[in-house]
């Protein structure tokens, strides 16, 4: 348990600074993202706007999916270092603990960094809508304040409730669709270095089943009640498939296909 420990712990040290780097860049542009879309006349309209329409217009949560993918690459990034120069695979494969060990200390530490973006996007917000409530009382001289917009936000907003989800099953549907695409990402990783290429192909099926979930996200479809039980089916599938991924790549782990 201690070299498992001590693992995550040298993983976590070799994406903390850039992950670091990446959550302050998202702070920082999303607040410059949502000033930008309230321009400096009294007359404009989105100084009526609620902050949730705000929000989606500004490209904020574009700019999420990028820092998303950002991690992504970061975490691609440094699996493949150990190809590189010295080939430390070799040294990772050699190390007197569970092989499977090695897998869930890399997946554990991605989800760290997936929470360390998450948080950040949390406290922009906040930031964020201080910034235009404060921005938007200026401009229209007191007329336009919001009450409450923060909290309705988080409540109407299509976004905002597939990253933060605020019922269970919104929460059981984010939890199942990001462990999948996690899980997905770090076996397409092991598949090319394995040349399994087939496996590529699965997992593009796969993106492309929760590309259309989140596309019912959006449109709210799924929390309409008549759907409940669709939506308990997407996150058994996803479970299921996140379950497969990670029983494929410790096999490939195991069997040092990877090296």
């Amino acid at each position: 348990m201690r070299s498992f420990y001590r693992l995550i712990n040298y993983e976590f040290s070799r994406m903390f600074v850039p992950s670091l780097i990446i959550c302050s860049i998202s702070i920082v542009f999303t607040n410059i993202l949502l000033l930008n879309s309230i321009t400096d006349s009294e007359y404009d309209p989105s100084l009526y706007k609620r902050f949730e329409h705000i929000y989606a217009e500004s490209g904020s949560f574009i700019l999420f999916f990028i820092s998303f993918i950002a991690i992504i690459t970061l975490f691609l990034v440094n699996f493949y270092k150990a190809y590189w120069g010295s080939k430390s695979i070799f040294t990772y494969l050699t190390l007197p603990i569970k092989r499977e060990a090695l897998y869930f200390a890399k997946l554990i530490v991605l989800i760290i960094c997936l929470l360390m973006l998450l948080t950040s996007h949390l406290i922009s917000i906040f930031i964020g809508y201080d910034l235009v409530s404060a921005k938007v009382a200026e401009i229209s001289n007191g007329k336009a304040i919001m009450n409450n917009g923060l909290f309705l936000a988080f409540i109407r907003s299509h976004h905002l409730r597939l990253l933060f989800p605020i019922t269970w099953l919104g929460i059981l549907s984010s939890i199942s669709l990001v462990i999948t695409v996690l899980t997905g990402f770090f076996y397409a990783a092991l598949c090319e270095r394995s040349k399994r290429y087939w496996g590529l192909a699965l997992i593009l099926v796969v993106f492309l089943f929760i590309f259309n979930v989140i596309q019912k996200y959006l449109n709210e479809i799924i929390y309409i009640g008549v759907e409940t039980s669709s939506v308990v089916v997407t996150c058994t599938i996803s479970f299921l498939v996140s379950v497969f991924f990670v029983w494929r790549s410790i096999r490939l782990i195991k069997k040092s296909a990877i090296s």
